[in-house]
């Protein structure tokens, strides 16, 4: 796939256990000073790259983040000056080519400080691989506008989730062409595009396989190597299933009653190979009438998966509903949906002349005593107001943020007597007029990781996360951030509080238990708090 410009926001696993605190001291926040530089070599193959694009954004950016070009020189040296502090990736652009690491496919990430010079930021680029071929129906005419996928035989080719695998759509005459392939061994799938302008009464298309087959165990292997192509990689389609109709009814599970017009979404699982499968969507936008009955007109055999979801504010509360095709219709499928709780209000940011829009987020956590409970963000709309998902009875929290940074939540109001940032929320409950008043957060946390008893394997990546734990005035999870190479992290927009501070080496596909450890760090608003992490690689004793 070719590469663009990176804007990949890095998403690590949320973490827990144990890290020793070596030293903290804490400085104000100084305007950032645009004086530190980045430079490396390019090579393809090994030889110098001239005139190539190297680029360095924000890990997080918002509007306003600075974007950094430079070009390679006739040695295939570049350097890029005036840098502001930050936490950034940086790659080198060039279409149809790989970062030869696929460790880091994406390019390294880097925590800029005031006055860094950070060299030997090397790129050694090969060209990708390509897969072409035709896609053609049971009587040898192209199928068009039809999705081609690559399977990895080998999961690990993925590298979680940061290097994509190229997919493609066949074109007029049936071909398609997948550059940029990342070396390894590959299945190539297709799978027809159920759009919703489509005829839904015709019988889908089977999911087939090169060469011709639907057992991905009879698959062919392709082997993908640097700048290798392999062509008529030709599909031909099999005639369509049989398809039988799937119809019922959308009831509440508390009374029966009908639950009209809601949207219903239909998935089969399919299996990948033994070790893997996914749900593939068959229907996306199949509506319930104003009786909530519904008809689904051509499904395949097999598991399948019902899921609703009805217009803002309708409270449904809706788990997946299973069922399977043999070799009749099904009809009378009862589809329950509850009727949740919702909260509503809106956000108002305080202290600025931004406003609030389609960036910026309300993060909400129910909490039901010792259970787990739910969480998940929704946007609000242009004038700030917001409305949840149907929720479940508990404790309600929230936190907001923008640009994908994190505001500090001053104080709530519902119709002006201030809440609480712990709201009981009965069932079936809808708790509107509140007003959230948030401004900036501007305190950060700067780390050095310090690793001893022990050399991090290749691959292995340095995550961090601070967590304000519950029971203050706001609760506030920290975006997950990744340290550099030099063990450098940088944790931006916190809000004063204590913070648990959270470290764990992650190495892929590794069955020991990660390294881990986690301290307590106090952080003020508008203070750069810095701190120095050991973690310990001794093994650990016992099973």
């Amino acid at each position: 796939m070719p590469l663009p410009v990176r804007t990949l926001i890095l998403a690590m696993l949320l973490v827990a256990q144990c890290l020793t605190h070596h030293a903290m001291s804490q400085t104000p926040a100084s305007k950032n000073e645009a004086n530190a530089s980045v430079s490396g070599k390019v090579t393809i193959n090994g030889k110098p790259a001239a005139g190539v694009v190297v680029g360095m954004h924000h890990a997080r950016p918002e509007r306003t983040s600075p974007i950094y070009r430079t070009t390679t020189n006739e040695d295939g040296i570049y350097r890029i000056n005036n840098i502001a502090s930050g936490n950034y990736q940086v790659a080198p652009v060039v279409p149809g080519m790989l970062v030869s690491d696929a460790d880091n496919p994406n390019g390294p990430n880097l925590i800029i400080s005031a006055g860094d010079n950070v060299e030997s930021i090397d790129f050694n680029l090969i060209r990708g691989g390509v897969i072409t071929g035709k896609i053609t129906d049971s009587d040898g005419r192209p199928l068009i506008e039809e999705g081609v996928t690559l399977v990895p035989v080998e999961p690990q080719n993925q590298r979680n989730g940061e290097d994509r695998v190229p997919g493609g759509e066949t074109d007029d005459r049936g071909i398609y062409r997948m550059f940029g392939i990342r070396p390894g061994r590959y299945k190539v799938l297709f799978t027809e595009s159920r759009r919703p302008d489509g005829d839904r009464r015709r019988a889908p298309l089977p999911m087939t396989y090169y060469p011709d087959v639907t057992d991905p165990a009879k698959a062919t292997v392709i082997e993908v190597e640097p700048g290798s192509e392999a062509s008529n990689v030709d599909i031909k389609i099999g005639p369509r299933l049989r398809a039988f109709s799937v119809s019922g009814r959308v009831v509440e599970s508390d009374t029966g009653e009908p639950v009209p017009n809601v949207t219903i979404y239909v998935t089969r699982s399919v299996v990948i190979d033994n070790q893997r499968s996914t749900n593939y969507y068959e229907y996306v936008d199949v509506q319930a009438d104003g009786q909530g009955r519904f008809q689904i007109p051509a499904v395949q055999s097999g598991k399948h998966r019902i899921s609703i979801f009805g217009e803002e504010g309708s409270g449904l509360l809706h788990g997946p509903t299973e069922f399977e095709v043999f070799d009749s219709d099904v009809t009378d499928l009862i589809v329950k949906a509850n009727r949740g709780a919702l909260v509503s209000g809106v956000l108002v940011l305080e202290g600025t002349k931004t406003a609030a829009t389609a960036e910026t987020h309300i993060f909400i956590s129910v909490k039901d005593g010792a259970k787990s409970g739910t969480s998940g963000t929704i946007p609000t709309k242009p004038d700030g107001s917001f409305v949840s998902w149907a929720l479940p009875p508990g404790i309600v929290s929230f936190s907001a943020s923008i640009h994908g940074r994190y505001l500090n939540l001053r104080r709530i109001e519902r119709d002006g007597i201030v809440q609480p940032n712990a709201i009981p929320l009965q069932k079936g409950e809808h708790i509107s007029g509140l007003r959230l008043f948030a401004n900036y957060s501007n305190g950060s946390i700067s780390g050095t990781i310090k690793i001893i008893n022990g050399t991090l394997p290749p691959g292995a990546r340095l995550t961090v996360q601070a967590i304000r734990p519950e029971g203050g005035e706001s609760f506030f999870v920290a975006p997950t951030t990744q340290a550099d190479a030099r063990g450098h992290f940088l944790l931006e927009g916190l809000v004063t509080g204590s913070y648990e501070l959270t470290v764990v080496a992650q190495v892929p596909n590794s069955r020991t238990r990660p390294a881990m450890s986690k301290q307590t760090v106090t952080v003020t608003d508008g203070v750069l708090t810095d701190v120095m992490v050991t973690l310990d690689l001794t093994p650990p004793v016992g099973p």
